[in-house]
């Protein structure tokens, strides 16, 4: 999505990309700074947009405003980090309790919230069986 929205920025069919905030565009800093600063040059087109336009938080081309919409992008890099560790955390711990993690659940079982344990399906049951056996 981003690649055909900055493809038509280039070409000059749009003179600015809005972004809600600076962590929706990018969570790495190196990306967020690259992306930033190639909206602000010339493009393809041969005329120089407004780059982003961020509803929450800075885009001005200053000093200033290139140091807090970095420290953004690494707060926006830190936070997916510590969602990310969460997630690994609480899955390991559902995981050693024997509790379903979320995700796909396996071809022939379906998780009982009730009991807390998985039930077989016998009609998928069967399938899984004649895999195993041809």
């Amino acid at each position: 999505m981003l690649h055909q929205l900055w493809e038509k920025y280039q070409d000059g069919e749009y003179d600015a990309i809005f972004v809600y905030r600076i962590d929706r565009l990018s969570r790495s800093p190196g990306t967020f700074m690259a992306l930033r600063d190639s909206a602000r040059e010339v493009r393809r087109c041969g005329y120089k947009g407004d780059g982003f336009i961020f509803v929450q938080g800075s885009s001005d081309p200053t000093p200033e405003g290139n140091l807090f919409s970095n420290i953004q992008s690494i707060f926006a890099e830190y936070e997916r980090e510590v969602i990310k560790l969460r997630t690994i955390t609480g899955k390991k711990k559902l995981a050693k309790a024997g509790k379903y993690a979320g995700g796909s659940q396996p071809l022939g079982y379906r998780w009982n919230d009730k009991k807390e344990k998985w039930e077989i399906i016998e009609d998928e049951a069967k399938i899984v069986k004649l895999i195993y056996q041809w």
